[in-house]
Parts: structure tokens; C-alpha cells; sequence
């Protein structure tokens, strides 16, 4: 009977504790999927641009 409140509070600990680590996982998944929006953006801007580079090139 002793042993039961304190297991119930561990496992509300270890279950905050994984509420934690998922939010940060999210948290950290999101600034990832911004930074890789953002890589990509500007590498299909340069893409864009060199696109355009050439084609002034090509009318010389």
C-alpha cells in the first residue's frame, strides 16, 4: 500500500517529463522545418536568378 502513491508519482513524473521532451521535439521540428523552408526558398531564388543570369547570356 506504501509503495503505491510513491509509483503514481513517479509516473507522473516520467509522464511530464515525456510531455516535456515531445513539446520540445516539436518545438525543435518546427524552427527545423522553418530553417528548411527558408533554405529552400532562397535556393530556388538563386536558382531563379541564375535562370535569368544565363538567359541574359544567351541574348549577347
Amino acid at each position: 500500500m506504501i509503495s503505491d502513491p510513491v509509483r503514481s508519482a513517479a509516473t507522473a513524473r516520467e509522464h511530464s517529463s515525456l510531455v516535456l521532451l515531445l513539446q520540445a521535439e516539436c518545438y525543435t521540428s518546427q524552427i527545423f522545418n522553418q530553417v528548411c523552408m527558408v533554405a529552400y526558398e532562397r535556393s530556388s531564388q538563386q536558382m531563379r536568378a541564375g535562370n535569368d543570369f544565363t538567359k541574359g547570356n544567351n541574348k549577347r
